[in-house]
């Protein structure tokens, strides 16, 4: 592998934060594509701009410190990085790492999309029908598209115009001690984070921080082709720094997401912690696996914008196993229910106005979608739901709000270890639980819980079905009534230890 110091070969006179100099593509460009596949080792001893590069297989691009890198050029309108032989499903690309360094993106003065006759898509990509990515090439950072062994550490990503780092159909990536700060916040614009594509396995983040306009992290196997496929995935450690969107998983159709881990999160952010939903209307609701959520601890802030719904977690389709550990939701700054679970696509929140349509360019978007809409005989299936250690602390903010509402055919249903603390200041109001829309639970168990200043423990009407409840040691205090379940469907119960206070 030749080892090059980029300022022997151009003027490296540009600022990472600033931008300015010269413009040296060219020279970069032919050192990269002299070497090509062959290896080269590029060390960034210096800041460049650029008009964005294309690397090949066995490249490691080093910066010694973080006032070294690259900045793009105004009106590039092209990532930063990307692989020169792309392809949405053969692995073309192998042995890339970028370590070090900052990398702007310049978001102020570059377009968020182009047509893909501008911008090229890689040549076997087919966008199933209706998603924008058939006539928007949307401009990310870095966009890789077929790579084995990817590897992106300690690198600072300033000033993402759409995406920041957009990797599919991917093989052992890994990501690792990176931020995103966002200077300019472009609205209405797209800003996310990292965005994922099928195929694609053997993926790892840890210590990531940053702010992102919308989704922070992203991972969606069959977005694009609703076949493609996402395994085996590894997310520890993770702060948002007022991000507008966590983190959101997306199983459209056929594609699977399965065996995911995400650990350790913290920090605020504006609308949701997590998403995921198939999100795209229709009969089918997406191929989720399994999925573990542990050590979660999250602020909310005021929003940016509500056109996606505001939560804790919105988690709906056909999911067979979720299980979450050791979670902390504090003092909400608005009504909205926690835990969401059931409900399968994105919806519009009713308090959109026409005026907020308008103006983030939504009139003719595939995804405003009417709230509550199913379809007229499918429905969602989740296999099991199951938390274990969760603590809330609300005040009048949360008066009347459902910390779980429950929705259509949920399997098993397991909460344990659960304290809902309620202020002063604040109503006995909400629920607990709340079986809503078609709620049809096989088994419910609720273990160790205390709840305080909430109307009920569980909520559920005539139209709801739980074939077996099991709750024991429950203590309800300062409430109306622990279980309002006197005219429930309910096959079973063994209820032990229900005490109000």
């Amino acid at each position: 592998m030749k080892k090059i110091y980029a300022s022997s070969i151009a003027v490296l006179d540009s600022n990472v934060l600033t931008g300015g100099g010269t413009d040296v593509t060219e020279q970069l460009q032919a050192a990269l594509d002299r070497v090509g596949a062959a290896g080269l080792y590029l060390v960034l001893d210096g800041a460049a701009l650029v008009r964005g590069l294309r690397i090949y297989s066995n490249t490691v691009i080093e910066c010694p410190n973080k006032d070294c890198g690259l900045y793009l050029a105004d009106n590039a309108n092209r990532p930063l990085l990307r692989n020169e032989d792309w392809s949405m499903y053969r692995l073309t690309t192998r042995n890339i790492s970028i370590l070090g360094g900052t990398y702007n993106h310049n978001c102020v003065h570059q377009k968020q999309y182009l047509s893909p006759e501008e911008f090229p898509w890689p040549a076997d990509f087919s966008p199933s029908e209706g998603i924008e990515e058939g006539w928007k090439h949307f401009v990310s950072l870095f966009e890789f598209y077929g790579v084995e062994n990817f590897t992106v550490r300690d690198v600072l990503f300033l000033d993402q115009r759409c995406y920041t780092l957009t990797l599919g159909n991917f093989k052992n990536a890994l990501i690792e001690h990176a931020a995103i700060e966002m200077l300019h916040h472009m609205r209405p614009s797209n800003q996310d984070g990292f965005h994922f594509f099928g195929p694609g396995k053997l993926l790892t983040m840890k210590n990531i921080r940053g702010c992102t306009g919308d989704d922070f992290i992203n991972i969606a196997p069959d977005e694009l082709d609703s076949t493609s496929s996402i395994t085996d995935v590894l997310i520890d450690g993770v702060v948002f720094e007022d991000t507008c969107q966590g983190i959101r998983m997306l199983s459209k159709k056929n594609g699977r997401l399965d065996r995911v881990t995400v650990k350790n999160v913290t920090g605020t952010y504006r609308t949701f912690g997590f998403s995921i939903i198939p999100f795209y209307l229709g009969e089918d609701f997406g191929n989720v696996g399994d999925l573990y959520f542990e050590n979660i601890d999250l602020r909310q802030i005021p929003e940016t914008y509500h056109y996606t719904p505001l939560t804790f977690m919105q988690l709906g389709g056909n999911i067979e196993c979720v299980t979450m550990k050791n979670v902390r939701f504090h003092c909400p700054v608005r009504n909205s229910t926690v835990f969401d679970i059931g409900r399968p696509f994105h919806y519009v929140p009713p308090e959109m106005t026409d005026e907020e349509v308008a103006y983030y360019n939504l009139s003719d978007s595939t995804q405003m979608y009417p709230m509550g809409w199913m379809p007229e005989k499918a429905r969602p299936h989740m296999g099991s739901f199951l938390i274990d250690g969760l603590t809330v602390i609300t005040d009048s903010k949360a008066d009347a709000m459902s910390i779980f509402e429950l929705r259509y055919q949920i399997d098993n249903f397991v909460a344990k270890n659960i304290q809902i603390f309620r202020k002063e200041n604040a109503a006995a109001s909400g629920d607990l639980i709340k079986l809503c829309d078609e709620a049809n639970i096989g088994n419910m168990i609720l273990e160790d819980v205390f709840a305080e200043k909430l109307r009920s423990v569980i909520t559920a009407g005539e139209e709801h079905r739980i074939d077996l409840l099991l709750a024991k040691n429950i203590t309800h205090k300062n409430g109306t009534e622990p279980l309002r379940i006197n005219r429930t469907q309910i096959g079973s119960s063994l209820i032990s230890d229900v005490n109000s206070l």
